[in-house]
């Protein structure tokens, strides 16, 4: 007979001047985005502090719900994971991650999102990485039947570049939305 396992998941997407959070337990919970496209209209630009108390007023809500709805299902936690990387989305997985496992006596797994996003392709190739604005991944080199081949690749978010340039070396991998989530949950 199988155990039938929940798993209780706080997801959470920040860039700069976005953030979306959803809880889901078989089944979505709750959600909620904010934006920040009217802030450039009354300040020119995007302002980082404000931008950050909105992200946290969001993320305090999203955390209590899922507090709230985890009490329903406590019991059945056995072990809690995070990613421990990048931003403010890692920082509250991380917080609820670590109160659930205490709540619970069990422990925590850390999970470093971008280097899971990698480990999906086996290590079989390397990224050229340019930090500005954002952070870009501009090229890579794959390693496959002993050739090298230059893979263009240019987005805001490291690890979709890396999925993009893995998909482009093993055309056989999963279109999954993200290979790093086929990663963690090996």
């Amino acid at each position: 007979m199988h155990k039938c396992f929940k798993l209780l998941t706080l997801g959470v997407v920040s860039s700069f001047d976005v953030a979306c959070m959803a809880v889901y337990c078989s089944q979505l919970v709750s959600s909620s985005s904010s934006h920040h496209g009217a802030m450039p209209l009354r300040h020119c630009c995007v302002v980082p502090e404000l931008a950050a108390q909105s992200h946290l007023h969001q993320a305090n809500s999203r955390l209590t719900t899922a507090v709230c709805f985890s009490v329903l299902v406590l019991a059945t936690r056995t072990s809690a994971a995070c990613t421990v990387s990048p931003g403010l989305g890692a920082a509250v997985e991380v917080g609820l991650s670590l109160a659930l496992s205490s709540l619970v006596n069990r422990r925590c797994s850390a999970v470093a999102h971008t280097s899971a996003h990698v480990a999906a392709i086996g290590w079989a190739m390397a990224a050229i990485v340019a930090s500005g604005y954002t952070t870009r991944v501009i090229g890579g080199i794959g390693a496959q039947c002993g050739r090298a081949t230059l893979l263009p690749q240019l987005d805001d978010a490291m690890g979709e570049c890396i999925d993009k340039a893995a998909r482009a070396i093993k055309p056989n991998l999963a279109m999954h939305s993200s290979l790093a989530y086929m990663a963690e949950a090996a």
